[in-house]
């Protein structure tokens, strides 16, 4: 895991703190769906583990993907220009 990579997503787990998503109370609320997006500068091969995991992390806090939560997942292919 490259450095960047691990700044990367621990900012994404320091905004989702704030948000309540880390709180398991809220992932049992009927009907609320929460959308979470990752953008990577990483191929896909290369950072799927790492989304694998986080998505794992969230489901053992009570996060079902499709019921509560929908992933949605972008990469830039290692080609910063395509970040905007």
């Amino acid at each position: 895991m490259t450095r960047r990579m691990f700044v990367c997503f621990a900012a994404l787990a320091t905004c989702l703190g704030p948000l309540g998503l880390t709180n398991s109370a809220d992932a049992q609320q009927a009907g609320k769906v929460y959308r979470i997006g990752t953008l990577t500068v990483s191929p896909a091969e290369r950072a799927s583990h790492l989304l694998t995991a986080f998505e794992e992390s969230l489901g053992r806090l009570g996060y079902t993907k499709g019921a509560n939560v929908v992933y949605e997942h972008r990469f830039a292919d290692g080609r910063t220009e395509r970040l905007p």
